[in-house]
């Protein structure tokens, strides 16, 4: 879903086909993609323009035909420093699973189902198996828009090509040596600060409550969450309230002071200038305009 310059994540596909490609143009500066962790596996190829890209606690840079690799639960976001064209795919890896166990199965899918193995991140297509896995993610991104019959089949058969490409490649990332354990720590404690915001929003949340639920002295902890998100806890609260009010406008019989209160504002006017900084439009611009879609 994009609004301006943001994009943000959403559950992707459906229980009988956990998969979807969602894209986005910007045209300036500007964030692409949230910052955020979620279960399903993505690729993320960029097609024109540069992407400035964060995984974990490691930057890349992406330019036009390059891609990177993001297991679940792994914290990302992705910057434009000029117009940039981004396709996202996103699945739930166990939709190549069978519903009878096989060899395949336990031999390849269990190792990355239970995260003892890891996608490698950056592709460049410098060496032959990157260059193969990218003609891989094209031929998926071009079947999806397609829909043409049977669809679903090429992609789930290009997804086993770059599995297959990876482990021929030894290319994939024992769990072991992909972060060592002082970062693991300080990305098990990130995640549970955002899980506690992502469940609390709606009620007043201080500082001095995030720090005390891991542990941690305020001055760390503020050092610890602008390290991994480039914002400010207060920051990053408002910016994911902004993103459920945006859900709550796309639904009938809501105000504009019903949607603030229920994300956690407690001035009208605050969201209104808030919400009009994220999307360049007040809150009820944005009700119109998707509710005359």
């Amino acid at each position: 879903m994009e609004q301006g310059n943001i994009v943000y994540e959403r559950r992707h596909g459906n229980a009988l086909f956990p998969f979807s490609i969602w894209n986005s143009a910007v045209y300036n500066k500007g964030l692409v993609i949230y910052n955020n962790s979620h279960d399903d596996h993505e690729i993320v190829y960029v097609e024109q323009g540069r992407l400035n890209f964060r995984i974990n606690f490691t930057d890349y840079t992406l330019r036009e035909g390059e891609a990177v690799m993001i297991n679940k639960g792994e914290i990302h976001k992705g910057t434009s420093e000029d117009s940039c064209m981004v396709q996202a795919i996103t699945f739930d890896l166990n939709m190549l699973f069978f519903h009878d166990r096989d060899l395949c199965q336990t031999n390849y899918l269990d190792p990355l189902a239970q995260e003892k193995l890891l996608l490698p991140h950056f592709l460049t297509g410098k060496t032959p198996w990157e260059a193969a896995v990218l003609r891989s993610v094209r031929e998926i991104i071009g079947r999806y828009y397609l829909e043409t019959p049977g669809y679903e089949l090429f992609i789930k058969a290009e997804l086993f090509r770059i599995l297959a490409t990876l482990y021929e490649a030894r290319a994939l990332v024992a769990a072991e040596d992909n972060i060592g354990i002082q970062d693991q720590v300080k990305l098990e404690r990130f995640k549970a600060t955002i899980r506690y915001i992502e469940k609390n929003y709606p009620n007043k949340i201080y500082i001095k409550q995030l720090a005390d639920e891991l542990g941690l002295s305020e001055c760390y902890f503020m050092k610890l969450f602008k390290e991994m998100t480039e914002r400010t806890p207060v920051e990053y609260i408002n910016f994911y309230r902004i993103r459920k009010a945006e859900e709550l406008l796309h639904k009938p019989g809501m105000s504009i002071i019903d949607v603030a209160m229920s994300v956690g504002f407690d001035s009208v006017s605050y969201f209104d200038r808030l919400f009009r900084t994220v999307n360049g439009c007040t809150p009820r611009e944005y009700q119109r305009k998707v509710r005359s879609r």
